[in-house]
């Protein structure tokens, strides 16, 4: 059951990982007896969207752990950055045949790059970043888009808060090359204010009931970052109710829904990096039964430097989350079959 998963955690790709990235590179396997030397690295961060423009490249570099900052390490200016889709047939460091995608800095934001050229990320496509910083080794790592898959139904989107019916996803399955399908669910409210907050989350927050009188103005509005985004950890296919036709059924659960009004889901299937990032990272944050001397380094995709060049394939829906109705109201109300919102 999805029930038994949802957390608040991953916010992908909302949420900068910069500063994160940057100091994980120096947090996972630290022996605190010893000084070390600290040699700077690069760190990278883009993620690829199946159906979505080429995204933003950042560049910064990485800094002792005691001198991390929340929006990372030192920006990177007067990189080479390229994207090169691997051509079909190609090898990991093989651009013949594929497309070669010229980055520039981006203007009044030092250590951000974007494309030229439009490009459309292809879903199942291999994806190669390019990055030479003078003297500084070439930097490189590679990501493969997982496949794309439909969402074929979705709903009921108009429906009361803990209504009996719940909102559920019926869609095909995504390709990805040599495992099962990983998905990350999110459920992201769109009119994040403290009175639209539901009763759990109100308690939780601000320790008032619904019935409590209070203003907006008058709470602390940033401790709604925390939960206007909730997400699950990465969940195999496996885990999700197969029917009959091979599609894959899943029910989002009530205790995940933090606002009333309009609320943004989405289903992401993530590839290989997105996937070992989020699972290593969740070790190194104490979401795991192991002892601190068993938990695993972070797995590192990028060649003479750190960060995060992944991908990702995923559907949406906007659903209206209402309060309670008095009695005799209807809760809910059934709409008709959809199709992927990005076909």
């Amino acid at each position: 059951m999805l029930q038994q998963w949802f957390i608040t955690c991953c916010r992908l790709p909302v949420l900068s990982l910069c500063g994160m990235l940057a100091a994980s590179v120096l947090l996972v396997g630290c022996d605190t007896t010893t000084e070390s030397i600290h040699d700077a690295e690069i760190v990278v961060e883009s993620w690829l969207i199946a159906n979505e423009p080429l995204p933003e490249v950042y560049l910064t570099e990485s800094v002792p752990v005691n001198e991390a900052l929340p929006g990372g390490g030192p920006d990177v200016s007067g990189a080479d950055v390229r994207v090169v889709r691997v051509s079909e047939g190609g090898t990991s460091g093989d651009a013949t045949g594929g497309d070669i995608l010229v980055y520039e800095p981006v203007p009044g934001r030092a250590g951000a790059y974007r494309a030229l050229t439009h490009h459309t990320v292809q879903p199942g496509a291999t994806y190669r970043l390019d990055v030479d910083v003078p003297g500084r080794a070439p930097v490189s790592a590679e990501t493969t888009v997982p496949g794309d898959y439909d969402l074929l139904e979705a709903g009921p989107l108009d429906l009361v808060y803990r209504a009996e019916e719940q909102v559920t996803f019926r869609v095909t399955e995504s390709f990805v090359p040599g495992r099962r399908a990983v998905y990350v669910f999110s459920i992201e409210g769109l009119d994040p204010r403290p009175s639209n907050l539901t009763p759990l989350y109100l308690d939780l927050i601000y320790d008032l009931d619904e019935g409590d009188q209070f203003r907006d103005e008058d709470l602390d509005v940033s401790e709604l970052d925390e939960v206007r985004i909730n997400s699950s950890p990465p969940i195999n296919e496996g885990s999700y109710e197969r029917l009959p036709d091979g599609t894959l059924q899943v029910d989002l659960p009530w205790f995940a829904v933090a606002f009333y009004g309009p609320t943004r889901i989405r289903m992401s299937a993530l590839d290989d990096n997105v996937f070992d990032f989020i699972r290593f990272r969740d070790a190194q944050a104490g979401g795991t039964t192991l002892s601190p001397g068993e938990i695993p380094n972070v797995k590192n995709h990028v060649v003479n430097g750190r960060g995060l060049f992944g991908s990702m394939t995923r559907v949406e829906v906007v659903v209206n989350i209402r309060r309670v109705p008095s009695l005799g109201q209807s809760t809910s109300r059934s709409l008709p079959t959809r199709t992927d919102p990005y076909r």
